[in-house]
Formats: C-alpha cells, structure tokens, sequence
C-alpha cells in the first residue's frame, strides 16, 4: 500500500502494487527462461556516451541526465532496455554462439509520456533473439510473446503487424523542396489524412493504396503484393507472408492485423514489427520487431509492458499467509514454516498481538501451535 501522505509526483515512483508487479515479472521471466532465453541485467545508470550510443541515440529525446560527482561527465538513466541489450550483443557478446536468445525486466524513466498514459517510469520485461534475420525468429519472438502473456491472464491478443521504414524507403528517390515538405508528408501519413498529399507527390497512389487496404489480414497480404514496392521492401513483405502463415498454424487464437504504415514507438526498428493489444481491455501490452545492431548483426525481439498487464487486473495475488512468531519461536520452527509457505515475522513489540493485526498477519505461532487470526 502506498502510504498515504508521499508527496503526488513520488508517489509515481512506487508501483501500485510491489507483489503483483514482482510475481508479474517473475512469471514472465520464467516462460522466457523456458524457451531458452537467458536473463540479463542492464544497468539503470550509465555515462551518456555508453548510453546513447548506436540505437540508443534513438531515445536521446527521452533521456534524463545526471552529472557524476567523481568523473563530472554526463550520465543518463535508461529510457530504454533493448537498445542496451543490442550493445551488449555487439561488445561483450560478440563471440556468444548465434542465435543468441536473451531476456530481461527492469524500470526505465523516460523524460515524456508516451501514447495515452501520463507515466513516465514504466516497467519492462522482454526478449531478443540475436544474430539471425529470418522469419522464423520473428515467429518464434511473437509465439514465445503470446504463450508469456497467456500465461499471466492476456488470453484475448490482438497482434497489429506493421513494417517499419516503409514510409522512408518509398520516398528515398522523391526530391522535396524543403525539409518542411519531406516533414509534411511523413506527418500527413502518421495521421492517415491522404488529402493532405500534395499531388505532385510521385509515391502518392501507392500511398494512398497503403491507406486503404482491407482490415483483415490475410485480404491486406494479398493487396500489399499487388503493389509496386521497392525492392527491399519486398524482402519484409515475403517476411511478414511467412510469419502470418505460422501464427495463423500455430496461434490460431490470436486475431492478426496488418498496417504497413503503422511507425508510431518504433523508433530504431525496421521491416516487420508489431505490435500486442489485449483484446478485453483494449490496452496495448508489447510490442517489437526486427532492428539492425550493425553491419551483419541483425535482431528481432519484444517488450512486455507490466503495468499495463497490472492495470488489466491480470495475475491476482493471492493473499499471502502471514505469520507472526511469538515471543520464544525458534528459528528452526520459523524455517520450517517458511518452507510450509507462511510468510513469518518475529514480534518485536510488547503487546505482539496487536502487532500481529497491524501488520495483517492471518495467523499467530504460539507455544508450538498455529492459531488463525
């Protein structure tokens, strides 16, 4: 329970509730652990050059900073987990056997909300397959994405696949008269308002072809490949061709949607990426897709956003059995409790069982027996 009289703006730094968010984080981590993904603990703090560096200057705008009283350089608190683990993929990892598989959970703090939600503190949990691009990766990061939300209570998922870049690779051959122009077209596209275009615009049918397309997926495949795209373009497409087809064999149950311009939140992917909604509450949960690290080193993964499953209500805790020791326990009959699956604690004040409802304790041990409160 938060208490009560923290000031509004620290209050946002506590988690609604710490048991709910640790037991979310540990089931998670542990469908990641069997599938194959190995835990890895980024710091939360790190000099602004490490920090920012490669993808991560992605979340340059999003990054607080602090100066560091011994070295008086910059330092900067995460914003992101992702653009972390793709350094470490590409320093100390370098010699790791490929595909490397990697998971992770942990807070970033980021200097502006994002979407609808006022947070800014938020927490991750998440995947990465590393050293390959292929579409079974990519299948295998979203089935492994499902089966971890399945498993904390988000049964009703809706998967929006998108190929971010699309938008930059059909406009690679335009020539604007501005950088106004060029910001004018992307901004109309983000917000699908195709009379915005201007005319002139060589792409423009294509586009506009883009901002139409059927809602169902399948019917969207078939008029994406109708298309007169570039040609790397096509690579993703085939990618995202063979990844509908495994969800649809293999996750049957999830609803699959397509929005090839959809770029909002991905700031350093590109080709195919994704994002989750659960279903019955509406709320996005993940999201993710492929990213270069570097030349020949290519990744895909997701995040899981915590609070957002929390907020659903999803993984209820159960009330926790808490035990207060009386006066004179020993501490093998408190080991065995604990093992029993009591949470104990020792009295430490005088009138210990006032204390025992004060700190909502359900039983007392006394004398060698258990009594419930």
């Amino acid at each position: 329970m938060q208490p009560a009289l923290l000031p509004s703006g620290l209050q946002d730094l506590l988690p609604p509730d710490a048991a709910r968010e640790q037991r979310m984080i540990t089931e998670l981590l542990a469908c990641f652990a069997a599938n194959g993904y190995q835990q890895v603990t980024p710091p939360l703090v790190e000099f602004e050059e490490t920090l920012l560096g490669g993808k991560g200057a992605a979340y340059a705008p999003q990054t607080f900073r602090v100066p560091d009283p011994l070295s008086q350089k910059m330092m900067g608190l995460r914003a992101d987990i992702t653009t972390q683990i793709a350094r470490i993929a590409a320093t100390l990892l370098a010699k790791a056997p490929k595909p490397l598989r990697l998971s992770y959970a942990g807070r970033v703090l980021r200097t502006l909300p994002q979407g609808l939600s006022p947070e800014r503190q938020l927490v991750q949990s998440g995947l990465e397959v590393i050293g390959v691009d292929a579409p079974a990766a990519l299948s295998e990061v979203l089935l492994v994405s499902i089966e971890a939300l399945g498993r904390v209570g988000s049964t009703q998922i809706v998967a929006d696949l998108t190929l971010a870049g699309l938008l930059d690779e059909l406009l690679v051959d335009v020539t604007f008269e501005s950088d106004e122009a060029r910001a004018h077209v992307i901004a109309a596209v983000k917000r699908k308002d195709p009379a915005a275009l201007p005319e002139t615009l060589p792409v423009k049918d294509t586009i506009l072809a883009l901002l139409s397309l059927p809602l169902e997926a399948a019917a969207t495949l078939k008029a994406l490949h109708g298309l007169a795209l570039p040609a790397r373009v096509k690579g993703w497409l085939a990618q995202l061709a063979e990844v509908h087809a495994t969800l649809q064999r293999e996750a049957p149950q999830v609803r699959l949607t397509i929005d090839p311009l959809e770029s909002h939140g991905f700031e350093y992917q590109e080709g195919l990426c994704f994002s989750l909604f659960d279903g019955a509450h509406g709320r996005e949960v993940g999201r993710g897709g492929r990213y270069v690290i570097q030349d020949g080193l290519i990744a895909c993964g997701a995040t899981l956003y915590v609070r957002a499953l929390l907020e659903c209500g999803y993984l209820p805790v159960t009330q926790e059995r808490r035990l207060l020791l009386a006066p004179g326990t020993t501490e093998q009959e408190a080991r065995r409790l604990r093992e029993q699956g009591y949470v104990t604690l020792r009295a430490l004040g005088k009138d210990w069982q006032e204390e025992a409802r004060t700190l909502g304790c359900t039983h007392v041990w006394e004398g060698g027996s258990l009594r419930e409160l």
